[in-house]
């Protein structure tokens, strides 16, 4: 059993992010889009309960797994400036799961600061706009760096279909990686995993 929270912009960046839970029997998904009522509320409920296989995904940042929900209802700029979240500070020591998956810009400086447990991406490149802001090394097409994120996505989608435990997923995926691309470098670079 496993429970995603997708935190869901519309955008290709997130589209592709369901390649993470493909397949796996009984996921519940909480598809969490601009305009999605009591999307908080549910989060909570869900992480709360979930007790195997936690996976969280999407766009957020240093502060957590950003809440589209509420995207529709407000002036973007605002928002962007005292985003509304997911999953923050608050609400992760509520997270009781065996398996905590975190894959969003960030997650891993995130999950460091809340003691949280489990595999986690850093700042995860997934879009030319953002290779360019960090100094990605390489100029991958756009086409590329989607590409290389779905397969990624495949990827962990394998190791938590098949059990395989948290400590050893940065092997596997780096021995998978193609490093001959530079998003791809950046983005395994920055994959860290903690355990208790």
């Amino acid at each position: 059993m496993a429970t995603i929270v997708f935190s869901n912009t519309g955008d290709v960046d997130t589209r592709v992010l369901a390649a993470l839970w493909d397949g796996i029997p009984d996921a519940r998904v909480l598809d969490v889009r601009p305009g999605t009522p009591d999307a908080r509320r549910a989060v909570d409920a869900a992480i709360a309960a979930e007790e195997d296989a936690l996976v969280l995904c999407g766009h957020g940042s240093l502060q957590g797994l950003f809440d589209p929900s509420v995207m529709a209802r407000g002036n973007l700029a605002a928002i962007m400036r005292n985003p509304p979240y997911l999953v923050d500070a608050s609400n992760a020591p509520s997270i009781r799961a065996r398996r905590v998956v975190g894959v969003w810009c960030y997650a891993a400086a995130f999950a460091e600061s809340a003691g949280l447990r489990g595999f986690f991406t850093g700042m995860f490149v997934s879009n030319p706009l953002e290779a360019s802001f960090v100094g990605c090394p390489g100029r991958d097409s756009a086409a590329t760096i989607t590409e290389q994120e779905v397969l990624f996505c495949r990827r962990v989608n394998e190791l938590l279909r098949a059990g395989t435990p948290l400590s050893g997923w940065i092997p596997r995926l780096d021995a998978q990686a193609d490093r001959s691309l530079g998003v791809v470098r950046y983005n395994y670079d920055r994959l860290r995993c903690f355990r208790s």
